[in-house]
């Protein structure tokens, strides 16, 4: 059975959990992050980190800048455990949990 993917908001909450080196969700720490952890300037999921509704293209920006900017790299992308890894492209993929 093929593994199902996080929703969008699952996938920002467990991207803020392992970005701020937690080892489970904790609301408080997420809220008090100013978006500059792990991210060199403004997060693209900054304001979405506490569940309000985001554009799936967020991710996209996200993996172009993981990617130093070469939008042709995200394709090939090896980084297959990577929470982002199946909204890389900025859409939905196919096999998401519905919300």
């Amino acid at each position: 059975m093929k593994k199902k993917n996080l929703t969008p908001a699952q996938t920002v909450r467990a991207q803020c959990t392992d970005c701020l080196v937690l080892k489970s969700y904790n609301k408080i720490e997420i809220e008090n992050c100013k978006g500059d952890t792990c991210y060199a300037g403004a997060c693209p999921f900054f304001d979405y980190r506490l569940g309000k509704r985001m554009p799936i293209k967020i991710f996209r920006q996200f993996c172009n800048h993981c990617m130093g900017g070469n939008k042709s790299f995200v394709k090939d992308c090896p980084s297959t455990s990577c929470k982002v890894y199946p909204y890389r492209f900025g859409k939905r993929p196919l096999n998401t949990i519905q919300e």
